[in-house]
């Protein structure tokens, strides 16, 4: 007795071809149907206000295709006094780095009407970069002092945990202005301080300052310095060596008082050195 071949024909060969393009379409599409935005929305709540150990508050939930998480808003206290929201958030996986054995997730989003771009790995390794941010509004630790200026770069690494394990920061400021300073009874109420370029690194408990430049203001200002952190932020102790030398509009009742704060240097600023705490700074 002869046995049938069986045997796939080119046209079933053709169609069998489509099947995972199918199944995929139909998972996809069933994962945007059913997506538990809601039920998700809680949970990421509760884990970040966990990890972080202040309260989060999320918008709504989204999933764009194919694997992006989109959030309305986040919004959380970074320190007592400051309130930080971020609006149109989108995170997705790093597909290259999770192959190479390393979760890695790519966040970006908006604030203070720039942007800003992160990325964290399974580490809690964190890299950040944030550009165009505008800000307006008091010194979370000194009320009483307003502060203006545009971030045009911020970049930043380091860890989330252990908490404030800063690794570096680099940071460029434009049109910075301080106003309030009557209050502390200075002879004028607003100073103006231009442009400021900061570069810092942090070991352990130290943040050591190694590049300080302020131009184009009332002042140019130079320095380096150390701090050292404490639990309470304005209790941190600083060691700060700092240049300063007057431009012509500066007021004449708050330059004849450069000379009472440091000695005089041949190219006409002077040079102090800063110690005390960021709460109660003093002159060495």
């Amino acid at each position: 007795m002869m046995v049938k071949k069986s045997y796939f024909t080119g046209e079933k060969l053709q169609q069998t071809k489509f099947i995972p393009v199918v199944v995929g379409f139909f998972f996809i599409a069933g994962l945007w149907l059913f997506f538990p935005a809601q039920a998700l929305q809680h949970r990421l709540e509760q884990e970040l206000s966990q990890q972080l150990q202040r309260p989060v508050s999320m918008g709504k939930l989204a999933l764009e295709l194919p694997t992006t998480l989109a959030i309305d808003s986040l919004e959380t206290a970074v320190l007592p006094r400051l309130t930080v929201q971020l609006n149109q958030l989108k995170a997705r996986p790093m597909w290259l780095q999770l192959l190479q054995g390393r979760f890695s997730i790519a966040v970006q989003g908006e604030t203070l009407g720039g942007t800003i771009n992160a990325e964290i790995d399974s580490t809690r390794y964190l890299q950040l970069v944030a550009a165009d941010l505008h800000w307006d509004q008091p010194l979370p630790q000194l009320p009483k002092i307003q502060l203006t200026t545009t971030i045009e770069q911020l970049n930043a690494s380091g860890f989330i945990e252990p908490i404030n394990q800063l690794e570096q920061l680099q940071l460029q400021l434009s049109s910075l202005q301080v106003t309030g300073l009557k209050q502390f009874s200075a002879p004028v109420d607003q100073l103006s301080l231009g442009r400021v370029e900061l570069q810092l690194n942090q070991n352990a408990r130290q943040i050591t300052i190694d590049h300080f430049l302020c131009t184009d203001g009332d002042l140019n200002l130079t320095g380096h310095g150390t701090v050292v952190l404490q639990r309470n932020p304005i209790r941190s102790r600083i060691d700060l060596s700092v240049s300063i030398k007057p431009n012509k509009n500066l007021d004449p009742a708050l330059s004849s008082l450069l000379s009472l704060l440091g000695k005089k240097q041949r190219n006409g600023g002077y040079l102090l050195r800063v110690g005390g705490t960021v709460e109660k700074p003093r002159l060495l």
